[in-house]
């Protein structure tokens, strides 16, 4: 059964889901960082993170959200209340 859906995703190549407290984080091909609301789905935030992309799912540890680029980079980002 479906809860929701969110069109505003579409045509971007996504990264698997994250759940990362009230959120459900997802990157893109084009390095964008993209925040849902867990329980409404409602796109909450889209931050232009790393022009080189994502091609993992990011990955909680504690309250950081770690983040791999297709460059190699690696970043923690504090998962937001």
């Amino acid at each position: 059964m479906e809860r929701w859906s969110q069109p505003a995703l579409r045509g971007w190549y996504l990264t698997g889901p994250t759940i990362a407290g009230n959120y459900i984080a997802l990157g893109d091909q084009e390095g964008n960082l993209h925040w849902l609301n867990k329980e409404t789905g409602e796109l909450v935030s889209r931050e232009d993170f790393d022009s080189s992309g994502f091609f993992v799912e990011p990955v909680v540890a504690g309250d950081k959200l770690i983040l791999y680029t297709r460059d190699g980079e690696v970043s923690a980002v504090k998962i937001p209340d």
